[in-house]
């Protein structure tokens, strides 16, 4: 995984930050067993970290029936997010991630933090300057 993802620009984090209209939308798959799968709309990249989920074999085991996974193809998301945001970085980052695991459940961890590490940056480079 790369070591560290380079601060974005002002503009850049306030894309990434903002939710995108209807045809920019990423469709994520919600499973669980009762359920089935069913297509999610997802409309911003705060949206996208907190959707992607899947839970481990020890909590499977406790929950049979309750169990939801929050499912994106690693490789449509790293498109989403150059294509609709142009963070190449975070894109390549994410195929990175995903070309070291062959299951789901392994990459989803990664997924989750290069994402959660972008919007830290994110809020890091648009609060307003404190005043001294």
């Amino acid at each position: 995984m790369t070591d560290k993802l380079t601060m974005p620009s002002s503009e850049l984090a306030r894309r990434l930050t903002e939710s995108v209209g209807f045809e920019e939308r990423l469709v994520g798959v919600k499973m669980n067993q009762m359920g089935g799968a069913n297509p999610t709309a997802l409309f911003s990249l705060p949206d996208v970290a907190a959707f992607i989920k899947i839970d481990k074999d020890e909590v499977l085991s406790d929950m049979v029936g309750k169990v939801t996974v929050g499912f994106i193809e690693p490789q449509a998301l790293a498109r989403w997010i150059a294509g609709v945001f142009g963070d190449e970085e975070l894109a390549g980052a994410i195929r990175e991630v995903a070309s070291q695991h062959e299951y789901y459940a392994d990459t989803v961890p990664g997924l989750k933090a290069l994402m959660y590490e972008r919007l830290a940056q994110c809020r890091e480079v648009l609060q307003p300057a404190v005043a001294e």
